[in-house]
């Protein structure tokens, strides 16, 4: 549920965009590309981890290639993970993050035709999902992103929550499939615990009468498709 500075890397527009690093261009990116062009032009997203806002900004400007206005839903604590903290591999002050997040969005939504609706919740995944599903949000979203936590139950409650929110039809799209199992990025330790693997490979199993998984994609990103309730 948790998500979750360097030289900025924008993947956009470098005159306005302010990242601090290239996850999602030199990983997620490139499946999307693959997703919106063959499988889904989706309209409603849920996005489970935020960060920066990379993935975010991409979804307003892709989405308005189809002459579509998109609704998305952010969830993120910009509290960071054990990844985050001083010392570890990938620290970054959490509040600075947050603060790039809100300006990315802000210029993404300004240069696109068709206006993006953006409503960002900061809390934890579980409290933000229950509530959508409270507020009658069930088979909602069109897509469904996580990469929050890394942490597998934390992975796996997300996973199960956010398949409520899912229409049927609807993409679920699993980031970091294998972050960690090697040790070196996560400061896991190889801790199985700690990576999002487990966490996705227990709700794929759980669920495999409910969805069915892409075999083009593996490794980096785990993609299904929900066939059923």
């Amino acid at each position: 549920m948790l998500l979750c500075s360097r030289l900025p890397i924008n993947i956009l527009n470098p005159s306005k965009y302010e990242f601090t690093n290239n996850w999602f261009e030199h990983g997620a990116k490139i499946h999307f590309d693959l997703i919106f062009d063959k499988l889904a032009k989706p309209k409603t997203i849920l996005e489970i981890g935020s960060f920066e806002g990379q993935s975010t900004c991409y979804f307003i400007e892709k989405i308005s290639e189809f002459n579509q206005a998109p609704e998305i839903f952010c969830i993120d604590t910009w509290e960071g993970g054990q990844e985050h903290k001083q010392g570890k591999i990938n620290y970054t002050e959490m509040n600075q993050a947050e603060y790039r997040f809100k300006k990315n969005i802000q210029h993404a939504i300004d240069r696109v035709k068709n206006k993006a609706t953006v409503t960002a919740k900061k809390c934890e995944s579980c409290a933000a999902l229950s509530q959508l599903i409270v507020d009658k949000k069930s088979e909602y979203f069109d897509l469904v992103y996580i990469d929050a936590s890394h942490d597998a139950a934390d992975v796996l409650q997300d996973a199960i929550l956010s398949f409520r929110l899912l229409k049927v039809g609807g993409i679920i799209v699993f980031d970091d499939y294998l972050w960690g199992t090697w040790g070196s990025r996560s400061n896991s330790q190889n801790n199985i615990m700690r990576c999002p693997k487990m966490g996705i490979d227990s709700f794929v199993n759980c669920f495999y009468e409910k969805i069915q998984v892409d075999p083009n994609f593996f490794a980096h990103q785990i993609v299904a498709k929900k066939i059923t309730n």
